[in-house]
């Protein structure tokens, strides 16, 4: 009798702490690449900017503003460097790993397009800053002093969200 009064006593323990332990998931959380979209969805204003051979160019960038949609499309506005490495608008698209599964550190500008730009991403725990950085291959322009300027080379893009 003792030992079934021992056997019964642990099995109600053993399936309290299961009960206890478990939660429904009911409502599964959003995917790292959902998450990462979310943080990135918003207004991000430039803190500063670098280009490799140049050093800082911010002063050509101080009201340009990057604003990120929920579709993963995005526009540019305010850059006064010209020429500047940023089209008006496109769409963004997250590299993947070999696996298959969204790399949400690397992102690719103009995906599938023959202006396809990859860009390493840094993002801040709470989604308040950011970095983009690459490396941008085209184009040189002749200012009207008749100065070239070109905007190849590595960008390195500091962004607060506004």
């Amino acid at each position: 009798m003792k030992k079934l009064s021992y056997f019964l006593s642990a099995s109600i323990l053993l399936s309290i702490l299961l009960s206890v332990g478990c939660k429904p998931n009911d409502t599964p959380g959003l995917s790292e690449e959902e998450q990462q979209k979310a943080l990135l969805t918003k207004s991000w204003g430039v803190s500063t900017v670098t280009l490799g051979g140049e050093g800082d160019v911010t002063a050509g960038f101080t009201d340009f503003v990057l604003t990120v949609e929920s579709t993963f499309s995005y526009t540019s506005t305010g850059a006064t460097r010209t020429p500047q490495p940023w089209p008006g608008s496109g769409t963004f698209a997250f590299d993947l790993n070999t696996d298959g599964t969204a790399n949400v550190n690397k992102i690719l500008r103009e995906a599938g397009s023959p202006n396809e730009l990859p860009m390493t991403l840094q993002m801040n725990a709470d989604g308040s800053a950011m970095t983009l950085s690459f490396t941008f291959t085209e184009g040189t322009h002749t200012s009207g002093g008749g100065r070239t300027e070109a905007i190849s080379g590595a960008w390195v893009f500091d962004f607060i969200a506004k």
